[in-house]
C-alpha cells in the first residue's frame, strides 16, 4: 500500500514537472516575442548601422574627392594661375648705352605701361635667377622709383646709369658687389590687379 503511494506520488510528480517545463517554454516564447517587439519599435526611427551604411559611403567619396582635387592641383599648379595682363603686350628696346645707361624706348604704337622698378637676371645652367637689385626708371637720383611709368609710342627713358653691381646699383653703393656672368635687364607690364604682367627682356650681356 505504502509503495503504490509512492509510485502515484512520483506520477504526479512528472506530471507537474511536464506542467512546468511547458510553462517554462511559454514563458520564454512570450518573452522572445515581447523583446522582438520592443527591437522593432525602438529601431523603428533608425538605431541599427542601417543609417550609418547610407552615409559611409557618401563620407568616403567627399574625402576622396577632395584629396584628388588636392592632388591634381599640386600636379597641375598653372591651373590656379592668374590671368596675362588684358593689355597688348609692351613692344621694348633695352639696352646699355655709353656710361651704362639702360636706355628704353616704345618701338611699338600702343602705349605702354611698365613698372618702375627694373630686374636683372644672371643666366647659370639652364635657367635664368633674378638678382638683388635696387634699380629703377627714375628721372634723376634722390626721386623714389615709380610704381608704373607710361611711355608713348617712340619715346625713351633715360635714367641714372648703374653702377654695374647688384645690391645697390644706382646713383649709391652702400651695399653692393660687382655684377658678374652672363646677365639681362628685365621689365614687365604694369598690370591691373589679379593679373600676371607681360614680361620684356633686354638682350644678354657679359661682366
Amino acid at each position: 500500500m505504502g509503495a503504490h503511494g509512492a509510485r502515484r506520488g512520483g506520477a504526479g510528480e512528472v506530471k507537474v514537472g511536464r506542467r512546468t517545463m511547458r510553462a517554462s517554454v511559454q514563458a520564454s516564447v512570450r518573452a522572445w516575442a515581447a523583446f522582438a517587439l520592443f527591437g522593432v519599435t525602438a529601431c523603428s526611427g533608425g538605431c541599427g548601422g542601417g543609417d550609418e551604411v547610407v552615409r559611409t559611403p557618401s563620407t568616403t567619396s567627399t574625402t576622396s574627392e577632395a584629396r584628388a582635387t588636392s592632388e591634381t592641383a599640386a600636379a597641375n599648379p598653372t591651373s590656379t594661375a592668374l590671368p596675362t595682363d588684358p593689355a597688348p603686350a609692351p613692344e621694348l628696346s633695352l639696352e646699355l648705352v655709353t656710361g651704362d645707361v639702360l636706355r628704353v624706348r616704345n618701338v611699338g604704337t600702343e602705349t605702354a605701361r611698365v613698372r618702375g622698378a627694373v630686374r636683372l637676371e644672371r643666366h647659370a645652367g639652364d635657367a635664368w635667377t633674378s638678382q638683388p637689385i635696387v634699380f629703377g626708371l627714375r628721372a634723376r637720383c634722390g626721386e623714389a622709383v615709380p610704381e608704373c611709368v607710361t611711355l608713348a609710342p617712340g619715346a625713351e627713358l633715360l635714367p641714372p646709369a648703374w653702377l654695374g653691381t647688384v645690391g645697390d646699383a644706382q646713383c649709391d653703393c652702400d651695399r653692393c658687389a660687382p655684377a658678374e656672368g652672363e646677365l639681362r635687364f628685365v621689365l614687365e607690364s604694369c598690370a591691373p590687379e589679379g593679373h600676371a604682367p607681360h614680361v620684356v627682356m633686354g638682350q644678354p650681356f657679359t661682366r
